[in-house]
């Protein structure tokens, strides 16, 4: 299997995820899970010097098999 999944989740200034979920599904759940297992429930705290309390980040993953040809992936 392949695909895509965007998640989204936000970091607050602790440095603890909240709201933690998938944006854009790649149609598989287990890629969806691995995407939402490789964020970690805490991550370094915002520093200081940003004013605001909490970031929104949002990733893609890109999940591909060598073994799946793609014709997105082949050579031109």
């Amino acid at each position: 299997i392949q695909g895509d999944v965007t998640i989204i989740f936000h970091v607050r200034r602790n440095g603890r995820v909240d709201d933690l979920s998938v944006l854009r599904s790649s149609g598989h759940a287990l890629l969806d899970s691995m995407a939402l297992a490789a964020v970690p429930n805490k991550l370094p705290r915002i520093p200081r010097k940003i004013q605001n309390s909490e970031l929104l980040q949002q990733i893609t993953f890109h999940y591909r098999n060598p073994l799946v040809s793609s014709p997105m992936l082949a050579p031109r």
